[in-house]
């Protein structure tokens, strides 16, 4: 370690007071907050080991980090990360349609939601799938139940009010 080569990032005023409010700031990103701390201790002459020392991170960390200031500024602060993964299998023209179905004048399961969908559009989602998409969407429910003794409490009501109208 003591052969690499050590390197400093010069800060204007200005740079030193933001990246000091950044890494401050409790609402930024901890990885953002410890990069503007890695370049702060950087322009105050601290070593690139040093700074990976104190920072409990690696020299390689502390070098790419001045590599990512010296090429993008305060953009390289940030993680450049590329969503990968399965494509969204509900699309907007899916949502609309489910919407469409929601707006029905009917109760749905997300069972029926699930067989109508995959009827209709050839998507397959299970319940479940379905349940959470609803919930992403914006949509609450609650179990639809009949009971004894909600049908008993409304039908003694409506005695209750027609003898005070008497």
């Amino acid at each position: 370690m003591a052969n690499q080569p050590n390197r400093f990032i010069r800060l204007s005023p200005e740079e030193n007071k933001r990246l000091r409010e950044l890494e401050q700031n409790p609402h930024i990103h901890p990885k953002v907050r410890l990069r503007a701390q890695i370049l702060r201790l950087s322009h105050e002459e601290m070593s690139m080991q040093g700074i990976g020392q104190y920072i409990g991170k690696s020299y390689d960390t502390v070098s790419t980090t001045f590599a990512r200031w010296e090429k993008e500024g305060y953009a390289g602060l940030a993680d450049h990360y590329e969503q990968h993964g399965q494509e969204a299998i509900i699309t907007r023209e899916l949502q609309g349609f489910i919407r469409e179905k929601l707006a029905e004048a009917r109760t749905w399961t997300c069972e029926q939601l699930s067989e109508d969908i995959f009827e209709s559009r050839g998507v397959k989602l299970g319940p479940e799938g379905i349940r959470l998409r609803l919930k992403e969407m914006g949509y609450s429910w609650k179990k639809g139940r009949f009971t004894l003794q909600n049908a008993l409490a409304k039908k003694t009501s409506s005695i209750t009010k027609q003898r005070w109208k008497r």
